[in-house]
């Protein structure tokens, strides 16, 4: 995926897809090995009415090495990886301000796209709201996959707490958390951690016209590599970044987002769960990056 196959989808969307969002992610170090990352994502209301919702998301995406990474046990990373998700979400209203719905995605994240039936992902999720007061809501949730990081076809139940005021809403308990502050209409203050990765940031300006941001994340991307030695085996890439970046809206419907930062402490493990390199590892020389997100909403 490119630059240009994103805008080139923009003018159909808008049409036809009224109410959907599209958005564009590139990025791209150039050091040995360099590596670029483009990621599309569309998401689209299917079902609306007064008390039920349907709605689904498509995400595409790719990794592309300049070199080979050898993780020292005869497993080699292989240049590409790919990642392709469908999923669809249902939502129905209860009285009180009460709700549940249900969430599924189906996919594939490997180097040889759905070769093999086996190493296709799938996940299912529940979950049941209800509030407490006008400015808190509690979330309990079940969530199920093939390839989770804690285990295989594993319930592994959430309960979340929502809290939101005028000029702060905040989301604490597993396996989410995340919060924002706005203590001025122009000065955002955010954070937010699923799982294994995180993010923290801090931005200035207004978004309808140019807001500037710094930004630190760690991120964690799982793909299934066709030359894994056990089927239960995750590639998973690892890195953190720092960053210095501006959004502004660049026509009616498109907003832009710019950034440039540094990624280190970088590393490809491969193993059964989160941080197990029993199959193999291998640290990542830190690089400079340069990224670029495109979103139209239409």
């Amino acid at each position: 995926m490119r630059l240009e196959f994103f805008l080139s989808l923009i003018l159909f969307s808008s049409s036809a897809f009224a109410g959907s969002s599209l958005i564009y992610e590139g990025r791209f170090s150039p050091k040995t090995p360099s590596m670029n990352e483009d990621k599309l994502k569309f998401s689209t209301p299917l079902y609306q009415a007064e008390k039920d919702s349907v709605s689904a998301n498509l995400t595409a995406g790719r990794v592309h090495l300049g070199a080979p990474v050898d993780l020292g046990t005869g497993i080699v990373v292989p240049t590409d990886l790919y990642r392709l998700d469908l999923g669809a979400q249902f939502t129905h209203q209860l009285p009180e301000f009460r709700n549940w719905g249900l969430r599924g995605n189906f996919g594939y994240s490997g180097d040889k796209i759905f070769q093999n039936l086996g190493d296709n992902e799938f996940n299912l999720s529940a979950q049941y709201g209800f509030p407490t007061s006008r400015e808190s809501f509690w979330i309990l949730t079940v969530f199920i996959s093939n390839s989770g990081v804690f285990g295989t076809f594993l319930p592994l139940p959430g309960v979340l707490y929502v809290y939101k005021t005028e000029h702060f809403t905040g989301t604490f308990g597993f396996p989410i958390a995340s919060m924002q502050w706005t203590p001025e209409k122009d000065v955002v203050y955010s954070f937010s951690a699923l799982g294994p990765s995180f993010t923290a940031e801090a931005a200035q300006g207004l978004i309808e016209k140019a807001q500037y941001f710094v930004n630190f994340n760690w991120t964690n991307q799982r793909f299934m590599a066709s030359n894994r030695q056990n089927f239960q085996d995750r590639l998973t890439l690892e890195e953190k970044k720092g960053s210095l970046g501006v959004r502004m809206p660049l026509a009616g419907f498109l907003q832009g987002e710019i950034q440039g930062g540094y990624a280190f402490d970088r590393l490809f493990y491969i193993g059964k769960g989160f941080r197990n390199m029993a199959e193999g590892s291998a640290q990542i020389d830190p690089d400079w990056f340069i990224s670029l997100s495109l979103k139209a909403g239409l």
